[in-house]
């Protein structure tokens, strides 16, 4: 293997520099994850839960991941696109936290997430004392990283492992690299290689990590310098410096290409003819300084920043750009004396570059999640700043050592508060439209979090003014129209269906949800046949149960014991499913349909399943054992059954549940084919609902 390898860095830069007070190392890194757990650990003492927020695309609707750590779900990572990105290694950390804590044990999925950030504060802490060989400037800059409110997005909202997980990788390929400085070598070479090869697959966003690095090179590992030698000579150290990066250049290349073909594929780039080429430049300009801004004043945040809302003129354009030239020189006259400034400032520049919106992705115009990496080049600024005031003298020394503890626990106690509105979707989206305006997506989110809790209505009204803000959202058209149909109004749902596909939703998803609503119209054969185009496109968790649903209701009783076997695996403790199969095995006009033996024996097993669980079973349950036992000539014991299940359903009925009443009628038909020794028969007035699908739960995607 043959790498162009820059000289040695020059011994005094990596050797440990004798202090007369030993620093206190492992104490400071202690104290770097203890007051972390604090700030953070809320989310999983107080057990936050999903946010329908990409955390249904990410982890409890994806099946894959759902399934836990399994050798299908390992190649599906591979291979699926998931919110508009290719992440393989992002999506099998959700597959591990899935396999030890289950997909409801939410608190779970959120400490490994703390987990890995207070590791990649302690591994930044690390390396900069490394680099620098300064202590408490490097401690400063970790517990800015660690605590600073910006950076609550990637930690609380599960769906951003990928920020914490790729700067994890981030951060040991700058360990490795200073390795590789200290001793150049294949071997340590590759070791750089893997760790940013692990970084892009767990997120895209490292693609600026060589360009990082090549700033490192100047500052602190002092391996260019514009001050020694002639500019022929710095120019050839320059080109050594950018050649021992090409093979690192080449495989982030390779990983742009599939970045853009992946959100390209699920239609995540908004194309010029939305967001035109001067909007998105205006907006760039503005953002760098938002950033900055938000930086230094961390209240009140939001999810998300909407681009629409955004005031976009030339003026402020100007402004911005003329503030971001003006700092920009100012740095670079000071950076002869002090280059960290213009390390710390191009750092902050050049990370944000892939989503500070250049290429638009979805509707946020800027996002806190994105300064995660960013925001580590002003914070060196100014904490190796810090130590050249403090020589002034040491009252000086004093009040920046004071001031720098007062703004560290402010920020804490900002972030600890800033965590507690990732608890649930509603306070998540609640607190967001009060601080923005015109928020259409905001409005969307609060929506789903109503829809969540069953709230339709007040879904419905949310959804409605996101489409007055932004008619073309189409996830608020989408999920309107899912609105529309669990309020029993199928064929407004259908056209909220057929205009989120026109705009641009997910079309297996439209397909099959408007394929529900042909369904709830009594068109069986419609629905089946766009419940089984939907598949072709992409696999969907609910096919199976819609098809069942259909293939029963037209009568087609053998092709639904198929789908409700399938939908089964699926959802292996949907007890209304497996009464349906039980039902159809026991009692289906058509012979071949009919398996009364099995029947029999999953009957008396759902009905186990309830008794171990410490519940009694249900009245649908129950009115499907009595039919298996009927079928196999045990009339006595059938009657007996469903004589308790009439009981149970005649006192629902009793406290007003509507759908207790079909109930009662089948089972008294029931008990009477009982008494005259005959098993029953069902009729197409026997079809209980079944539980509600995953896949019509609104969801909000953003990436």
């Amino acid at each position: 293997m043959s790498i162009p390898v820059a000289e040695t860095l020059p011994a005094p830069v990596l050797q440990e520099v004798p202090a007369a007070h030993p620093f206190p190392t492992r104490l400071v890194a202690v104290g770097l994850v203890l007051v972390t757990l604090v700030v953070f650990g809320r989310m999983v003492v107080n057990r936050h839960g999903f946010v329908m927020f990409d955390d249904h695309a990410y982890v409890f609707e994806n099946d894959n991941v759902a399934s836990g750590l399994t050798i299908v779900g390992l190649g599906h990572a591979f291979t699926d696109v998931v919110a508009a990105n290719w992440h393989p290694l992002t999506i099998i950390s959700h597959m591990v936290d899935v396999q030890i804590f289950g997909v409801d044990n939410v608190w779970g999925h959120h400490f490994v997430t703390l987990l890995i950030h207070c590791a990649n504060t302690v591994l930044l802490f690390l390396i900069l004392r490394r680099m620098t060989k300064a202590d408490w400037p490097s401690a400063l800059v970790a517990a800015l990283f660690a605590w600073h409110p910006l950076h609550v997005e990637s930690v609380a909202w599960l769906s951003e492992r990928k920020d914490v997980l790729s700067t994890f990788f981030w951060l040991l390929t700058m360990w490795a690299y200073v390795s590789y400085v200290a001793a150049p070598s294949w071997r340590r070479y590759l070791v750089v290689m893997v760790w940013l090869s692990l970084g892009l697959l767990s997120k895209p966003m490292v693609v600026t990590l060589p360009f990082a690095l090549m700033l490192l090179d100047f500052w602190p590992l002092g391996r260019i310098s514009f001050q020694q030698g002639t500019w022929g000579e710095v120019r050839r150290r320059a080109w050594q410096l950018f050649a021992e990066k090409i093979p690192m250049l080449v495989v982030v290349a390779i990983f742009c290409v599939v970045t853009l073909w992946a959100q390209n594929a699920q239609k995540a780039v908004v194309s010029m003819d939305l967001v035109s080429a001067d909007v998105r430049v205006i907006n760039v300009l503005m953002s760098y300084n938002q950033y900055v801004a938000k930086t230094l004043k961390p209240y009140p945040l939001a999810v998300p920043y909407v681009l629409s809302a955004r005031k976009m003129n030339w003026t402020l354009a100007s402004l911005s750009a003329i503030g971001l030239v003006v700092v920009t020189g100012l740095i670079l006259l000071a950076s002869r004396k002090r280059p960290y400034l213009i390390v710390g400032w191009l750092w902050y520049l050049g990370t944000l570059v892939p989503v500070v919106g250049f290429v638009q992705v979805g509707y946020q115009s800027m996002a806190d999640r994105y300064s995660y990496i960013p925001l580590i080049g002003l914070f060196m600024m100014v904490a190796y700043y810090l130590p050249e005031l403090a020589a002034w003298g040491e009252l000086t020394r004093r009040r920046i050592v004071a001031t720098s503890l007062v703004i560290l626990a402010v920020l804490a106690v900002l972030s600890f508060r800033q965590v507690g509105l990732w608890q649930d979707t509603i306070t998540l989206f609640t607190h967001s439209q009060w601080h923005t305006q015109r928020n259409h997506v905001a409005h969307v989110g609060l929506g789903t979090g109503f829809a969540e809790q069953k709230r339709y209505e007040e879904a419905l009204e949310q959804f409605e003014i996101a489409i007055e803000i932004a008619p073309r959202n189409a996830g608020a058209h989408f999920n309107r129209g899912h609105a529309l149909s669990l309020l029993g109004r199928p064929e407004e749902a259908g056209n909220e269906f057929l205009l989120a596909k026109a705009l641009g939703h997910a079309e297996h998803t439209c397909l099959f949800n408007l394929g529900v609503t042909y369904m709830d119209r009594g068109e069986y054969e419609v629905a089946i046949e766009l419940a089984k185009e939907a598949v072709k496109i992409r696999p969907i968790k609910s096919s199976s149960k819609l098809l069942a649903i259909c293939e029963e209701k037209r009568g087609n009783d053998a092709e639904a014991a198929k789908w409700y076997e399938q939908a089964i695996v699926v959802y292996p403790h949907d007890f209304l499913l497996r009464s349906r199969l039980i039902f159809i095995y026991a009692a289906s006009p058509d012979d071949q349909a009919r398996n009364g033996k099995l029947a029999k024996y999953l009957a008396d097993d759902l009905v186990q399943w309830f008794v171990s669980l410490g519940q009694s079973p249900n009245p649908v349950v129950l009115s499907a054992q009595a039919a298996a036992y009927a079928e196999c000539g045990e009339f006595q014991r059938a009657e007996s059954i469903a004589k308790a299940a009439l009981a149970i359903s005649e006192a629902m009925a009793a406290e007003g549940r509507v759908d207790a009443l079909p109930l009662v009628r089948k089972i008294e038909r029931q008990i009477e084919c009982y008494r005259k020794k005959e098993p029953y028969r069902k009729i197409p007035g026997d079809v209980e609902a079944t539980s509600e699908s995953n896949d019509g739960q609104p969801g909000l995607g953003v990436k």
